[in-house]
Parts: structure tokens; sequence; C-alpha cells
């Protein structure tokens, strides 16, 4: 038996509604959901798939166990609460995340300490057809979780929660540079005269076997990351000779500078310390890198962001700790590689 993932650990249901939950199980059995003291049963149909409604609860900080049975099979959801749960939804603005907003940002991060408010981000995945679930799960905002959160969410949460004096669940959906069809059932833009023939001409185009050869074919050109050759070459030690390396100047993308492909780029900066911030830790603020970095202070790594093939990173606010260890009086030199796939790469 398995539930749909907005039924996991820490989730916010709906106060003063009957309760939904739904799921999958084998075809024609019979199902049992219980939440506190109200307990639904219902049967599940051919497909396995069963939808049960529980009495609506008040809003509160009390918390709850969902348990779900049938079949001799069981699953349990622990840490429920009863509140508004409200979807974020959108484009680049509200998908904007509190890490990359800068100091304000770090200070909204630092204090998300209220375990009453929640969130569930759904991962950007593009598929030709409707789907029934997602891979995700609920979060409980604290430091260590609000760095990812929807900006513009967070904070809607934040003054609902202190307003209503309830949980907040947030189901956050967004992304950037999407247009409305993407989001939109096919029944309506079928039923719509101005979206009926850029929906036959999509289908027409996404149901071509050769069309989905040439979507493998455009995966693999993504240009992966290659291995760190640039550290074994000596390109983060501070007595690298780089004279003969290429200027830039930044905040900038290299495509603006000339360099219109994707792949791994190394940028160097010396700097010189005062004597009296010699042995002292320091914090290292190299703003945003378009998409992913390692980040060194004289030769040794301080800081990454990024892994693989994840491109979220590409606006978040780079704030790396260096050790005093590595600190000395005079020149001091910082090395960041970066590493772009796709669209522009920079710093």
């Amino acid at each position: 038996m398995k539930l749909a993932s907005v039924f996991s650990d820490h989730a916010v249901f709906q106060r003063g509604i009957p309760i939904p939950v739904w799921g999958w199980t084998k075809p024609g059995i019979q199902v049992r959901a219980q939440l506190g003291a109200s307990t639904a049963v219902t049967q599940s149909g051919a497909d396995g798939r069963f939808l049960v409604r529980l009495p609506p609860l008040e809003g509160g900080g009390t918390a709850y166990e969902l348990s779900v049975t049938a079949g001799g099979e069981s699953v349990a959801v622990k840490d429920i609460l009863i509140g508004e749960v409200w979807v974020a939804s959108g484009q680049s603005n509200m998908e904007w995340t509190l890490n990359a907003c800068g100091k304000q940002g770090d200070e909204t991060i630092a204090a998300a300490t209220d375990p009453h408010i929640r969130f569930l981000t759904v991962p950007r995945t593009a598929l030709a057809g409707r789907q029934s679930d997602v891979a995700a799960k609920w979060e409980v905002s604290s430091p260590e979780t609000a760095a990812l959160f929807s900006a513009v969410a967070y904070h809607f949460a934040n003054e609902l929660h202190d307003r209503l004096q309830v949980p907040v669940g947030i189901l956050s959906t967004s992304w950037g540079g999407t247009f409305i069809q993407t989001w939109t059932s096919r029944e309506a833009l079928v039923r719509n005269p101005a979206t009926r023939a850029w929906t036959e001409r999509y289908e027409a185009t996404v149901y071509r076997p050769d069309y989905w050869d040439e979507q493998e074919a455009k995966a693999v050109r993504y240009p992966l990351d290659p291995g760190n050759e640039g550290l074994a070459r000596g390109w983060a030690q501070a007595d690298y000779a780089d004279q003969e390396w290429e200027t830039m100047q930044i905040p900038r993308s290299w495509q603006m500078g000339g360099h219109n492909y994707s792949g791994v780029f190394w940028f160097r900066l010396a700097v010189d310390i005062p004597e009296d911030w010699a042995g002292r830790d320091l914090a290292l603020q190299i703003g945003a890198v378009d998409k992913q970095d390692t980040t060194y202070f004289n030769g040794v790594q301080v800081g990454a962001t990024g892994t693989g093939l994840e491109e979220q990173h590409w606006s978040a606010y780079r704030n790396y700790r260096v050790p005093g260890k590595l600190v000395k009086a005079g020149r001091n030199t910082i090395a960041v590689r970066a590493y772009s796939f796709v669209f522009g790469g920079g710093m």
C-alpha cells in the first residue's frame, strides 16, 4: 500500500473541511483511515486507487498520527498538524529561494525556527502527461531546511501564521520561465479555441518516435563535469603563476565576456589581508555562481555548492567560512571553479 506523497511525516492538513486521504493498494479491498479519534472507511477501486474523507478538525498545535490499513498492510504518518494549507506557484519570482536573498535572506533563514510552518516543495520534472504523485516530502521550518524555501511563500506563511495563530503548510510548485499552458489540463486546453490548435501541434510533435530520439541526444549533449583537472594543475594554489590568464570584469556571465559555451571556468583573485586579520576566521562572500562552484582560499577548499546537473543554485549567494589557520598577512588568493552545463554561466 502507498499513500500520496502529501501524506508524509510533518504534513499540514487544511482545517475546517473534510480531510481527504488517497493512495493505492490492492483492487477491491476495504481501506480504513484513522486520524486522532476519527475513523473513515472506503473500498479501493479496480485500479487499486482509494479516496476516503475524514471529518473536519479545528486548527491548532496538537500533533496527530494518521494510520491507514488495508488487506493486512498499514501505513502510519506522524507529526501531522491541522491549520492553513496554501499552494504557492509561479515562475522565477515565486521560485526564488531564501538563500538567494543576500543578507536579508541569511537573517530570515537563521530566524526560521517556528515548527508550525512547513513546506512541501514539488521537484521540477517536465513530463508529457498528467501525473498522479510527486517525489516530495514535508519539511519543518528550521535554519537547516529553510534555505531552499520559496522566499515569497515563506514570508507569506510567516505572516499568515502570526495573524491566525494556526500552523501553515505550503505546497510550493514553481518553475522559472514556464508558461501557463504547461500548468493547464489537456481538457481545458482543447476546449479553449485559443489553445486547441497549439495543443494539437504540441502532441503531434512530442508523440513522434524521432522526437524522443532527439531528446536523448540533447540530454547527453550537456557537457558533463569533466572532473577537477585544474586542482591537479595547481590553479587553486596561492603561488600559481596566473599572469597569462585572461581577465574578466564581474559580475557577469562568461557568455557576455565572449565565451559562448558551457563547461568549467576558473576564476582567481589576489587580495591583501591586513596584519590584524592574520590567523582570524573570515567570511568569504563571492556572490552567486551560475550554476555550481568549488571555492578555495590559499589552495584549500573552503566551500562548494551543487553537484551533478543541479541548476537551482544559479542565483544562490555563496557564504563560506575561511578558517583562521589559512589566513596570513599580505597576499592571499581566492580561486573559484565554476561549472555550468546549460544556459548562461558565470559569477
